[in-house]
């Protein structure tokens, strides 16, 4: 099948993915589009992502000779310490991520804010890499801020979570303070439905002072003070030092290859390390030749991924504070090792405090330009903090850790065994592209970091095609499996012709969340 359009852009929300388009179709490129996309993704679909939230960017600019990544791995605020919240570790989140604290201090509220990141990522990569006015990208985000926008189905099934991993509820996030409550709340105090409009003229006004200022607005000017001063009186971490202190970070793409393509993706504390490791395993199986689905397919999947998680736990962290194995970690021979250990019917275990669960969410974005620059992200909140600052309209992200006596309370990923530094939300990039150049093929992946899953399929989300010529060629097979622990989430896709196949292997059928997957016998 081949597309004859000169551009494509891809997200989950309909509003974001059309204001992208509508960028491409003005003459505008990638990063453009991207960013306006990410602007509008925040205030659609606002428990999910946001200006002050985290995320992690790949970019491809051929003209420029340019491929790199621009990372927004939000810090913990500089009045962290180590052990201020040791005594308070109550168990693991059931989903292996984080801990629950007593009084829930690390997951929301103030206490829990963490420096927030991604407006700046936005702006440097649109002043490095885009072509239209700044305040055009930041133009459709008012848009929908000022003149309001209708909750959908999926907005309002994440706003009703029970927090069900141990984690606050969402339905309280979203009244957590006065500001929140007036914005995404009825009048009884409970979330507003499908169909509700929700309005965010204070959110406008803050987009209006980004157009017009740059990020120095949100992290030096009024807003920052606005910040600065809430975060004070209401005894948070975070102050006006954060906000000055944070830059973004630069890096090379992490490089690999499967099956004849190039696989580009991120560097630690990122979850690059991670796809390649998984994707080497995977090579040294025929899943063509094997059923999508079946409990073959399942099986060999999981296992690569719960070997990548456990690498992961051990290994990853940030370079900064942790020596990574990287080139060990992405060695064909290591995963020959691995893939050999699957062949003879091994069954790998990730040790977690609690039972696996899966974890689900995020907000992605992969565009195509006519010119064939690329540019690619995952965003996100983590888990909202439920904070809204009077007059603003936006909420900060929380980076939930809560290690015991060895981190701060959302660690910085200067421990390998800790997730405090890497996303909750478990999707990440995909996007691939034929560059035309002697057939060379190269799949961009994006991650933020400790990730869950693996989805280098297109399909996914809203896609809109504005028209270079893309091509659909061999890819890689459709994964969506969950890596972590026991629990390989199947969505739907292992049918009833699996079960025999899987209990025969070894595994049992077990109901999590609603939805079916496959659990490694070795623990109940």
């Amino acid at each position: 099948m081949r597309y004859r359009k000169q551009a494509m852009i891809v997200a989950p929300q309909p509003e974001s993915t059309e204001a992208g388009a509508d960028v491409l179709r003005e003459g505008g490129n990638a990063v453009d589009a991207g960013i306006a996309c990410a602007l509008v993704q925040g205030v659609v679909d606002p428990l999910m992502c946001g200006i002050a939230g985290f995320g992690s960017c790949g970019i491809y600019r051929p003209d420029k000779n340019f491929h790199g990544y621009i990372d927004a791995h939000a810090p913990a605020p500089l009045a962290a310490r180590p052990d201020m919240w040791a005594d308070l570790i109550e168990s693991e989140a059931r989903d292996g991520y984080g801990f629950i604290l007593k009084g829930r201090v690390n997951d929301i509220g103030y206490k829990s804010i963490c420096a927030p990141a991604n407006l700046k990522m936005y702006y440097e990569a649109h002043k490095e890499h885009g072509s239209l006015p700044w305040s055009r990208i930041v133009e459709p985000a008012i848009a929908w801020a000022e003149n309001g926008w209708t909750v959908r189905p999926h907005v309002h099934y994440w706003w009703s979570d029970d927090g069900a991993f141990g984690r606050a509820p969402n339905f309280e996030r979203t009244g957590f303070t006065p500001a929140a409550r007036a914005l995404y709340c009825r009048p009884d105090g409970t979330p507003k439905r499908v169909g509700d409009k929700v309005v965010n003229r204070d959110y406008g006004q803050t987009l209006r002072a980004i157009a017009k200022g740059g990020a120095d607005a949100f992290y030096a000017g009024e807003i920052a003070q606005a910040i600065a001063e809430d975060m004070k009186k209401n005894d948070a971490l975070l102050s006006l030092d954060d906000l000055k202190a944070w830059k973004p970070t630069r890096n090379q793409p992490l490089w690999g290859d499967y099956r004849g393509y190039k696989v580009s993706s991120n560097q630690p504390p990122g979850g690059g390390v991670m796809l390649i490791e998984m994707l080497n395993i995977l090579e040294n199986f025929d899943l063509a030749g094997v059923e999508h689905g079946s409990a073959d397919h399942l099986r060999i999947v999981s296992e690569a991924m719960k070997r990548a998680t456990i690498d992961k736990d051990a290994h990853v962290g940030d370079p900064k504070f942790v020596n990574v194995p990287i080139e060990r970690l992405i060695s064909k021979a290591y995963a020959k090792g691995m893939a050999d250990e699957i062949k003879r019917g091994g069954k790998a275990e990730v040790p977690r405090f609690n039972s696996g669960a899966i974890s689900k969410d995020t907000t992605h974005i992969s565009v195509l330009d006519k010119d064939g620059n690329c540019f690619t992200m995952t965003h996100s909140l983590g888990m909202p903090s439920g904070v809204v600052t009077p007059g603003l309209g936006f909420r900060p992200a929380v980076r939930t850790c809560g290690r015991q006596a060895a981190s701060d309370h959302r660690c910085t990923g200067g421990h390998a065994d800790c997730h405090g530094r890497a996303a909750r939300d478990p999707e990440r990039a995909r996007l691939r592209h034929d560059h035309g150049r002697g057939g060379e093929r190269t799949a961009l992946l994006c991650d933020l970091g400790y990730d869950r899953y693996f989805q280098p399929h297109p399909g996914s989300g809203r896609a809109r095609t504005a028209g270079a010529k893309l091509s659909r060629g061999p890819q890689p097979p459709h994964l969506r499996l969950c890596c972590g622990a026991r629990y390989p989430d199947t969505r739907g896709r292992a049918g009833r012709r699996s079960r025999p196949g899987a209990r025969r292997g070894g595994y049992r059928r077990v109901a999590i969340v609603g939805r079916d997957a496959l659990s490694c016998p070795h623990k109940d």
